[in-house]
């Protein structure tokens, strides 16, 4: 499904010289739009799930911050995560709860890793100069991800992702980055929430909002999966 997806995006645009992986910015703020369908079983038993989100997101990578709102659109539920690398907690928000959680080690890194393999140079629309990359985030989880030529700027992002499933299943599904605006306009959107507390025994290992939002991909689809799944028996 990828490789097809990428021998599309050939076909519609225009071919630039080769460019080295980048960093994209540290500050920036944005809207990211996240889709998956794929099918599990065969034959008869064959199912199709289907999966949606709409997500704002903020970016502070100088200061250590970041902060993800959430509105899941097949299930119209919404929820926030703050992560404060400085202060050392991560705030999630679902409804009226929120989970604190110790976080452990450094802001990750927000730059194409230098592995990832440059599959050539485009314009998107009449003006719009973008590379496209082929990267592998861990053994299991690979894709492509689009990024502007000028400033590094993301576009969109398809990866195949895996589920805990017996039998394993993969699920392929996409992020398109909209409005992204660079800066941000107050630190108080890190602040912690009224209804959070400073205190917990719970420590995690921090992840870069990139591993965070495809994490939340794979939940999102394993919980579709075992619904279609336990309909189906």
């Amino acid at each position: 499904m990828l490789r097809t997806a990428v021998v599309l995006l050939a076909l519609f645009c225009v071919v630039y010289a080769s460019k080295k992986p980048c960093c994209i910015p540290q500050q920036w703020s944005g809207i990211i739009l996240q889709g998956g369908i794929d099918s599990i079983g065969s034959g008869k038993n064959q199912r199709n799930i289907t999966f949606a989100a709409k997500l704002h997101i903020s970016l502070d990578a100088k200061n250590g911050k970041y902060r993800v709102d959430e509105k899941i659109t097949t299930t119209k539920s919404n929820v926030t995560v703050i992560a404060d690398y400085k202060a050392g907690f991560m705030y999630t928000v679902i409804g009226k709860k929120c989970t604190t959680v110790k976080l452990q080690g450094e802001f990750p890194s927000t730059c194409i890793p230098k592995t990832a393999v440059n599959l050539g140079e485009y314009t998107l629309g009449l003006s719009l100069k973008y590379s496209l990359f082929a990267v592998t985030v861990t053994d299991k989880i690979s894709g492509v991800i689009g990024v502007t030529d000028s400033k590094c700027l993301p576009l969109f992002e398809a990866v195949t992702l895996p589920l805990m499933t017996k039998p394993k299943q993969k699920v392929s599904v996409s992020q398109i980055f909209n409005n992204i605006k660079p800066g941000i306009k107050s630190d108080s959107i890190f602040k912690k929430p009224s209804i959070c507390s400073s205190h917990t025994d719970e420590t995690t290992m921090g992840m870069d909002p990139f591993s965070y939002v495809r994490q939340r991909l794979v939940e999102r689809a394993l919980k579709e999966y075992n619904k279609v799944h336990s309909s189906s028996n």
